[in-house]
């Protein structure tokens, strides 16, 4: 679903008022079901789908000013897990002077009973209405009697004014498809850009032209018919470190470019940057709300910095005072929902309101903020760079310049150290919005890592029992989620529990931290262990010294992937043991040292192994020198991982000797 388009758009677009009505008959005919695909019990194609769409048909056209989608679909259950896709949820978007709505909805269950086809319709009744947000509505229903072995089947259709991105249309999703078609009708005075995503073909690629199919008054148009269709389409699985799966899924996208009146005049709807950053600071929710913040700050500077001070230690003080003094209420936004005001009276409110208070106080300082709008990584990616959509974006930070270096800030995360934004906003590029020159910035973590050091000391005794200290030191990313974490605990004993939780293989007894508000000082935890060596065979002791961050499986799965795999920040963890034993015990068959590396300097893993008559050593460490990799090194990650685990598995046996 596309974002909610701001009310100058809806002004423009309804200028013009005409009808259109549908190019013909189409699709597939509502309620014809064969025998055959009820008794269907598992998709040829994907022996682990919990259903498949059969047939999938949708159709965009205009009529009086609307855009009219109407949507049909008919949808295998194969098993119990399935039974979900028989509830629906369709949102409806909606701003302040516009919404839209939802016609003609008809669903049918339709299961195969002593060899007869039961047709069971839903009543009306079961259809609610749920009023969610500024910016939607939903829909929802439950199809009745659905079971393993069903068809639903549901048709209805959406009556929308939001125009500008007019119908997305996507061909993938988290099951998979037999057949899904899109059909688009767009008069001719509208000019869309039409671009297609994903890695998937068509099957179908059909434009026509249908002569004199609208008209305004005396004058009469013509339109373009678009056909676009996929078949077999696999499920989109979704995997571990990814960003939106809108950013991937196969799928058709429009954007209106161009509005042509009967009178000769042109609109130019697709609008360039410098449109958009004048709209966005005269818009009420917040350019307004820069200078209400600068305005509030003004009284209040002095109590939170001195004058004197350097740029930079004005600028970490105020992101710090800002933190400590103001709540985020988890809502992100790229813009201000009741006022900056508001959200200073309360100390609460959204990221937008929160970074709109920080940009007035560095503008208070002395400083030289701007404001960076960007799209967080649930959000997905912008459509466009060159002409923006500005619906695209969902999120706001603070850029400074200091002694020239460019500092991104938000104030929304209480335990993110200086000039690391939080790992939602690492999203390709963001655009920097200023007087002088406003221009893209690059969102990718190139300041801060996921960085953890462990360090373990153990002694054994005579009896085969283990007991250390194991001292972990969190940095940059490690260190901000884990205050997060240790935030949640109100005392040392939640904390410990929590600690047992993590280290289940041993036995805690004792648990401290330091540093735990310090965010620009790593993090150091340390705990006091113990525990039992395992005893398959009298006198042999097995142990695994993996027992901090070890990979218990490869999160890499698939054998292809067809898009990046995106870590967020790069990452190194360094994990350091010392055995101390006693004299009647030694060590059989110590793993030999490893180096792994990964082409192009992307990454590498190390063992380092040691012993002597007293002491056994190990040193792991893992090193991901970038936060985003491309598909083609999809198979090396897979290929380092897999090794890791292999190596990982490996137990050390120590030997007691006889007296």
């Amino acid at each position: 679903m596309v974002s909610v388009m701001k009310k100058p758009f809806l002004l423009l677009l309804f200028l013009l008022t005409f009808s259109v009505g549908k190019a013909q008959e189409n699709g597939f005919p509502f309620g014809v079901i064969s025998t055959t695909d009820l008794q269907m019990e598992r998709y040829e194609l994907d022996a682990t789908a919990e259903a498949v769409v059969l047939n999938e048909f949708g159709e965009a056209y205009f009529d009086e000013g609307k855009l009219n989608v109407e949507y049909h679909a008919k949808i295998k259950i194969l098993t119990k897990e399935g039974l979900k896709y028989g509830n629906f949820r369709i949102p409806l978007r909606k701003n302040e002077s516009n919404k839209e709505e939802i016609v003609k909805i008809k669903a049918v269950t339709h299961n195969l009973i002593a060899g007869k086809i039961e047709w069971n319709e839903m009543d009306r009744k079961s259809i609610f209405y749920e009023t969610n947000s500024r910016y939607a509505d939903f829909v929802k229903f439950t199809l009745p009697n659905v079971k393993a072995g069903s068809i639903i089947e549901v048709a209805y259709t959406i009556k929308t004014p939001f125009i500008l991105n007019l119908w997305p249309w996507e061909f993938q999703s988290e099951i998979p498809k037999k057949h899904s078609e899109f059909w688009a009708k767009i008069q001719g005075n509208y000019l869309y850009n039409i671009s297609m995503r994903g890695p998937l073909g068509l099957s179908k690629n059909e434009s026509s032209l249908i002569y004199s199919c609208f008209s305004f008054g005396s004058s009469r148009a013509d339109c373009a018919l678009y056909k676009y269709a996929m078949d077999n389409i696999p499920a989109f699985k979704e995997e571990d470190y990814m960003t939106a799966k809108s950013n991937f899924i196969a799928a058709i996208n429009f954007e209106l470019m161009e509005i042509r009146y009967f009178d000769g005049r042109i609109d130019k709807v697709t609008r360039e940057w410098k449109d958009v950053e004048d709209e966005l600071m005269q818009h009420s929710d917040f350019g307004s709300q820069l200078k209400k913040a600068k305005n509030l700050a003004d009284d209040a500077i002095s109590g939170v910095i001195n004058s004197d001070s350097s740029d930079l230690y004005k600028a970490r003080k105020i992101l710090s005072w800002v933190r400590n003094n103001y709540s985020w209420n988890e809502e992100v936004r790229l813009y201000s929902e009741f006022g900056v005001k508001k959200a200073w009276e309360s100390k609460v409110g959204n990221s937008a309101d929160l970074n709109f208070i920080l940009f007035g106080f560095l503008q208070s300082a002395g400083l030289k903020p701007n404001p960076v709008i960007l799209s967080t990584r649930s959000n997905g990616n912008p459509v466009a760079d060159l002409y923006p959509v500005l619906s695209d974006y969902n999120y706001v930070v603070v850029s400074v310049e200091i002694n020239g270096t460019v500092y991104l800030l938000d104030a929304t995360e209480k335990f993110m150290p200086f000039g690391l934004l939080p790992t939602r906003c690492l999203n390709g590029k963001g655009r920097l919005l200023a007087k002088s020159k406003s221009d893209f910035v690059n969102l990718s973590a190139t300041k801060g890592k996921q960085k953890r050091f462990t360090s373990i000391i153990l002694k054994l005794d005579e009896n085969g029992n283990f007991k250390g200290s194991v001292f972990i030191t969190y940095s940059d990313y490690d260190g901000a989620a884990r205050r997060r974490q240790l935030s949640a605990f109100s005392s040392n004993e939640e904390r410990i529990q929590f600690a047992q939780k993590e280290w289940s293989r041993v036995q805690v007894r004792s648990y401290t931290n330091e540093n735990l508000l310090e965010v620009e000082k790593p993090l150091t935890e340390k705990l006091e262990i113990e525990f039992e060596a395992e005893v398959e065979k009298p006198r042999q002791l097995y142990f695994n010294p993996f027992i901090a961050d070890r990979w218990d499986e490869n999160p890499f799965k698939s054998n292809e992937r067809s898009f990046p795999v995106d870590f967020g920040a790069p990452l190194q963890k360094i994990t350091s043991l010392v055995i101390e034993m006693p004299s009647n015990y030694k060590v059989d068959d110590l793993p030999n040292s490893v180096a792994l590396g990964l082409p192009n300097e992307g990454g590498k893993f190390l063992l380092a192994t040691g012993k002597t008559d007293k002491n056994v050593t190990f040193r792991s460490t893992l090193v991901l020198n970038r936060g985003i990799y491309n598909s083609q090194e999809y198979h090396y990650l897979k290929e380092l991982f897999s090794r890791i685990i292999q190596i990982e598995q490996a137990d050390l046996v120590f030997l007691k000797s006889e007296k």
